[in-house]
């Protein structure tokens, strides 16, 4: 899950057996400028690029026993959470939370470019 807190972008991602928090806190993103966001993920392992920042490496602690949870994730979510703790067990669908407000202009996971395909209607 990527998300705006604060102003600052953080990525939440869960391996199953605890939800692992990135942040980038070098640079506000609330400043009326367009921002490149790189996050890629290996393994458990994520870097977060931010325009031609510094990026930020992030690897979990303990063995990688967690993965199978993690590469069979089915959701993607950009710009909002559906709770106020990210949590799924305790999801309300007609609430949003830490929402974004401002232009995408593209995603690209794992090669496929979503927005796009949203817009043809693959979705």
């Amino acid at each position: 899950m990527m998300l705006q807190k604060d102003a600052y972008l953080h990525v939440r991602y869960n391996l199953g057996s605890r939800d692992h928090d990135v942040a980038f806190l070098d640079a506000l993103l609330n400043d009326d400028k367009h921002h490149a966001v790189i996050i890629y993920r290996q393994e458990a392992n994520l870097t977060l690029y931010i325009d031609n920042r510094q990026p930020i490496y992030y690897s979990p602690l303990g063995d990688n026993l967690e993965l199978v949870t993690l590469n069979m994730q089915w959701r993607v979510t950009i710009g909002a959470s559906f709770n106020l703790l990210h949590r799924t067990k305790r999801r309300k669908r007609e609430r949003i939370y830490d929402s974004y407000n401002g232009f995408i202009s593209g995603v690209n996971f794992n090669g496929l470019m979503i927005l796009d395909m949203l817009a043809q209607g693959l979705f």
